[in-house]
């Protein structure tokens, strides 16, 4: 299956989390600004955060795989350079019919809702890209469901 890719927006994020941007803070020009309640992660299972760094290196532009946090949303994005992700909304299998791709543009984040399939971003260009996550420590050991698509999904920008 071919999909096109759709340029992230608040308003078509929005079923599936938020999309959060530096310049959406920095249209209020005051000396310091920071995202509020919009960037809250809901997470059942602790108190804690951890901040990790990811690396995404280019790779075949097909997506095979999702997971999903059943009791945790995530943040990610920050990369220096533009990344294409992948979303679902919240079902028993990740069908690739209703996977959508996002373009997250560079410096950008994303919350993931609860339930929502997703997976890593892909690089886009020749370099490996840099970003952060966030989430409770050790998520991926205990709230990570990973499953393989019906069918692949292919893309081109």
């Amino acid at each position: 299956m071919k999909k096109e890719v759709k340029t992230m927006t608040p308003d078509n994020f929005r079923p599936y989390g938020t999309y959060i941007t530096w310049e959406e803070i920095d249209v209020k020009n005051d000396p310091v600004n920071f995202y509020k309640e919009d960037s809250i992660v809901s997470k059942l299972s602790t108190d804690l955060c951890a901040l990790t760094l990811q690396g995404v290196s280019p790779r075949e532009n097909v997506v095979t795989r999702s997971e999903y946090h059943a009791f945790t949303e995530e943040i990610y994005g920050g990369f220096e350079e533009d990344v294409v992700m992948h979303v679902g909304l919240p079902s028993a299998e990740p069908k690739a019919e209703n996977i959508e791709l996002f373009l997250l543009p560079a410096r950008a984040y994303c919350r993931i809702k609860r339930g929502v399939w997703h997976m890593a971003p892909f690089a886009l260009g020749k370099n490996r890209v840099h970003g952060i996550v966030i989430l409770p420590p050790y998520t991926y050991t205990h709230d990570c469901i990973v499953k393989e698509l019906d069918e692949p999904i292919e893309f081109e920008l």
